[in-house]
């Protein structure tokens, strides 16, 4: 025997649905309504007077888990310390960009364009290599020299199974070079233009023996110079076909405010790692130390700043408003 609905449970529901039925096919009733313009007692319109906007905000608050040890770039504290993740939310606003990833591509942000070598400024040059040469051993994937007995990558060939085995004189190798090309109006927050010798700068203090970072990609670079005011190249040794050249930009730091101090020297100075500059929406302003409870780091929104729209920090867990 097959289950029913219980019987009324239909009912109810049949009436209501014929009683909406009935009632949206009546004729509706005709009601005439005398209403003379300008009649007394009738309120005469009022004009509705726009609100003014309150002025946007020139301060960008920053809830943060801890203070940061040190928003220096190219500090061990910054780099390794239980802080580093506060850091990199300061120097997010403060850097825009250089590159961005949106949507796992990357996203030019102070520079024309990301380079490739469709646009052509990315190439691969054949150049000669002798005995004595850096270049990037194909076995062990390092930087190394050129010696009788040693494997290398002939012009042409991208893989081992071409690879031949050095023995003396000049052979022909593939490197990459690739330009980088800044936007010509990015500025400091100071008012000085972002150049691409504050990139080369930058490159510099990465590359010099006292700055703990790590030198992968110093390593492997043949040259990193300044063309122009705008134009920045970075030529990969021999050997080296780096698949993500399109981001070996260094980015700027300010070598007219930090260029009288050493590599060392900047590890611990107040200028780098208290007050950084920046060429992004927002400045840094200030930082309170040494309190239990010190209030955010504040930063201030730049007149005109290029995308302060944009700026996006990461949520912290710890943080607490």
């Amino acid at each position: 025997m097959q289950n029913q609905a219980p019987r009324g449970l239909a009912g109810p529901g049949l009436l209501i649905t014929l009683a909406l039925s009935l009632a949206s096919c009546s004729t509706p009733t005709e009601v005439n309504l005398n209403v003379t313009p300008g009649a007394e007692g009738t309120p005469a319109p009022t004009a509705t007077v726009p609100t003014s906007l309150p002025p946007p905000p020139t301060t960008l608050t920053v809830c943060l888990g801890q203070e940061p040890a040190s928003l220096y770039l190219y500090s061990d504290l910054r780099l390794y310390a239980d802080s580093n993740r506060e850091a990199d939310v300061v120097l997010q606003a403060i850097y825009d960009g250089p590159i961005d990833i949106l949507g796992y591509q990357p996203r030019a942000v102070i520079l024309e364009r990301i380079p490739s070598l469709a646009s052509g400024d990315a190439r691969v040059e054949a150049v000669s290599v002798s005995e004595g040469d850096l270049y990037l051993n194909p076995e062990s994937l390092l930087p190394d020299q050129l010696e009788d007995g040693q494997p290398y990558l002939p012009s042409g060939c991208s893989d081992q199974t071409c690879a031949l085995t050095y023995h003396s004189g000049e052979v022909s190798l593939d490197r990459l070079a690739v330009d980088f090309h800044l936007l010509p109006d990015i500025r400091w927050s100071d008012g000085e233009p972002v150049t691409a010798a504050d990139s080369v700068y930058s490159f510099s203090l990465d590359a010099d023996g006292d700055t703990p970072t790590g030198k992968y990609l110093v390593n492997r670079t043949y040259t990193y110079e300044a063309l122009d005011a705008l134009t920045v190249r970075w030529t990969g040794i021999p050997g080296f076909l780096d698949s993500e050249y399109s981001s070996n930009f260094w980015p700027p730091l300010p070598e007219h405010i930090l260029g009288s101090l050493s590599p060392a020297d900047l590890l611990a100075a107040e200028v780098a790692n208290r007050n950084p500059l920046g060429w992004g929406a927002v400045r840094h302003r200030r930082v309170e130390t040494g309190r239990a409870d010190p209030p955010p780091p504040e930063l201030a929104v730049l007149p005109g700043g290029r995308r302060p729209a944009a700026i996006r920090l990461p949520d912290l867990p710890l943080c607490r408003q």
